[in-house]
């Protein structure tokens, strides 16, 4: 189930009509609300870098300063909107190459400077990766019990929508985080580079 929704976002910006605007509020905290007791709920499942990435907490308005994509990894770098140098690298190991919806919200509520402005981790309860084979099965699928136990992995889902306009739809095995220091932190209001497709990497 997908509790945040661009349509909801955009929504959330309509400040002229009064009763849109409440209604689109009470709607995003039913949403905050019934997010949170999901993730609770799936918390003992993830691995050590999802439950990383949930104990930071909100990282809305973060800047994003880079993206790039390899063969079966993910890689993205964000400055935090309040932290004056540290960064958060999120590198994830993906199931299948990611979905990116680059109209997911209308021109005039899009900006320069790509921010982070939500985020939704999911849990796919009825698929298991086989890692090593690198193939998708049902859990029920008796070859989903056959292969090897240390090469099965939880597939999880990450929904995140940029300030450029793109919805990003992730599924991931694993993730990587690391709060390295910036040496040359990016100047305020330098936008970060924004680009139709993400960089190609071996």
């Amino acid at each position: 189930m997908r509790y945040f929704t661009p349509d909801l976002f955009v929504r959330l910006q309509n400040c002229r009509d009064q009763q849109v605007f409440l209604d689109a509020n009470q709607a995003w905290e039913r949403a905050v609300e019934s997010y949170g007791a999901q993730l609770e709920e799936i918390r003992p499942d993830m691995p050590e870098g999802l439950r990383q990435l949930t104990d930071l907490g909100s990282l809305h308005d973060a800047s994003v300063l880079s993206a790039w994509q390899g063969r079966t990894r993910l890689t993205v770098v964000l400055h935090p909107e309040l932290e004056a140098s540290r960064l958060v690298v999120l590198t994830y190991h993906l199931v299948d190459p990611p979905y990116i919806d680059r109209t997911a919200i209308p021109d005039e509520y899009r900006s320069s400077h790509t921010l982070w402005l939500y985020d939704e981790i999911g849990l796919e309860r009825e698929t298991v990766f086989d890692v090593t084979a690198r193939v998708q099965f049902r859990s029920e699928d008796p070859a989903a019990t056959g292969s090897r136990r240390e090469s099965r992995a939880r597939v999880f889902t990450h929904d995140i929508l940029l300030s450029n306009g793109w919805e990003m739809r992730l599924r991931f095995h694993y993730l990587e985080v690391s709060r390295p220091t910036g040496l040359i932190p990016p100047a305020p209001g330098n936008p970060s580079p924004s680009t139709s497709t993400l960089p190609q990497s071996a």
